[in-house]
């Protein structure tokens, strides 16, 4: 994507969102890409199976290991935070200390622990089970085409 602001080149895929206050937020109407040709291609049993399992898994290490992660997490978010602070569009209010960038990377943390939680399986979680709903519905709200529709031109395919 080319920024209107700066004109530098910019690939949002790869960046988390953050709010005014460099806290994560959610700001495209999908949580994650899974186009129309994605979904063809890894077609109905593996989104329903293999992705979803993997989506479980992923939330399921990084909630049983997050204190072996926080570090490393935590030195992403705040590496992350510190370049959009210097070369950002500053959309954000600039931190003024170290202290509240030490809030932000924390509360951000938080926040990624609390979403890891949430979408991990635990050892009586069952097929019907509320976790398994939820990553359903995630897969749901990232394939629906009104909310496709709604992304930037640039996620969709030119053919």
């Amino acid at each position: 994507l080319l920024s209107v602001h700066s004109g530098r080149v910019l690939h949002r895929n790869f960046f988390p969102g953050y709010n005014e206050q460099f806290l994560l937020t959610q700001k495209d109407a999908v949580p994650f890409r899974l186009t129309r040709n994605q979904t063809e291609f890894i077609n109905p049993f593996g989104i329903s199976g293999p992705l979803s399992a993997a989506m479980h898994g992923l939330a399921m290490t990084i909630d049983s290991k997050k204190t072996s992660l926080q570090e490393y997490i935590q030195l992403f978010l705040r590496d992350d935070i510190v370049y959009r602070q210097l070369h950002g569009e500053n959309e954000q209010t600039p931190l003024s200390s170290i202290a509240e960038l030490e809030s932000c990377i924390s509360g951000n943390f938080q926040h990624v622990a609390n979403l890891s939680s949430q979408y991990s399986p635990t050892q009586s979680t069952t097929k019907g089970s509320e976790v398994y709903q939820k990553v359903q519905d995630l897969i749901r709200v990232a394939t629906s085409a009104e909310n496709i529709s709604q992304l930037p031109p640039s996620y969709h395919p030119w053919f």
